[in-house]
């Protein structure tokens, strides 16, 4: 059972730097955050990588919390590879953006307007639940601050992106942010109600 979990976890691990990983070739970007923040990012997420890889490898006993942080890390690698799937050449690193001919409303955008940070929020926490149970208190600590320094500049990210969707698709964006959270699932999104209330909008101008 401990090897059948690490081993798991590893490929979780795996395919979530793959999948949040920036290689393929892009439509034209723009970049919207500090150029030396952004490389301070890609450096910060190698720590909690690294330090979770490291305690899961040297892990000799289960307990219920791995369990957990298993099925938590398994979330969130299938949110963020939806995520990626869906937006395809439009998926860009943090930081930056694209220009895409439209905003992206189906799959689990219609749950969250970043999913693909939301499934990075849920990995962190799945890691972050392993290394507090297995990890030496200083690497845990150093765990939650970097981690807590990647959830500060993804939302950075996220909100810079809201701005740059508004200046490309103007009120049917902001019609989809009125109704969807960014990084949670409290409502889905629905175009018709979206329509209705840009009708009723403009017929109040007459």
């Amino acid at each position: 059972m401990v090897m059948f979990y690490k081993i798991t976890q590893v490929l979780v691990i795996l395919f979530f730097a793959f999948f949040v990983s920036d290689l393929r070739k892009k439509n034209k970007i723009k970049r919207i955050l500090n150029p030396n923040l952004l490389i301070v990012m890609k450096l910060a997420y190698m720590v909690p990588l690294l330090i979770f890889l490291s305690s899961v490898i040297c892990t000799e006993q289960l307990v219920y919390m791995d369990f957990l942080s298993l099925f938590i890390t398994l979330v969130g690698l299938g949110i963020v590879s939806i995520a990626k799937l869906s937006l395809g050449r439009n998926h860009s690193w943090t930081g930056y953006v694209t220009f895409p001919d439209a905003f992206c409303t189906g799959s689990v955008f219609s749950y969250v307007r970043h999913p693909m940070y939301s499934g990075i929020f849920t990995c962190i926490i799945g890691m972050l639940l392993h290394v507090l149970f297995h990890a030496p208190l200083p690497l845990s600590l150093i765990n939650i601050i970097f981690s807590a320094f990647i959830v500060y500049v993804l939302i950075s990210s996220a909100n810079a992106e809201a701005d740059h969707l508004l200046e490309l698709f103007g009120e049917d964006y902001q019609n989809y942010m009125k109704q969807v959270h960014p990084f949670f699932p409290v409502r889905k999104y629905d175009s018709e109600a979206s329509s209705k209330q840009q009708t009723e909008a403009d017929t109040s101008l007459y």
